[in-house]
């Protein structure tokens, strides 16, 4: 997607529409990244606490959400991520 979206003039907008057409679907892409990733946390340190793995699942959420934009490639994209899963204590199974 990182490579897709850095292709031409208006793929960012191309982007933000199917973004906004899968919101007016009643579905909310960050809403099941956040869900997927503090039920992983949780998975992994169970006393945390729910609300505690909800607001890291968001932080890393967003940091991901920056990255994908902001990247030239996907190796820029893949760098930086596992670059914020180590800044809050997360070694990465697989490459993202």
């Amino acid at each position: 997607m990182v490579t897709l979206l850095n292709q031409g003039p208006y793929a960012q907008a191309l982007f933000g529409l199917g973004l906004e057409g899968k919101r007016a679907a009643g579905y909310d892409p960050l809403d099941s990244v956040s869900t997927a990733v503090a039920a992983r946390l949780l998975a992994q340190a169970p006393d945390a606490g729910v609300a505690a793995a909800e607001d890291r699942a968001f932080a890393l959420a967003m940091a991901a959400k920056g990255l994908f934009m902001n990247a030239r490639n996907a190796e820029d994209f893949r760098r930086a991520l596992v670059r914020v899963l180590r800044g809050h204590g997360l070694t990465p199974n697989a490459q993202p």
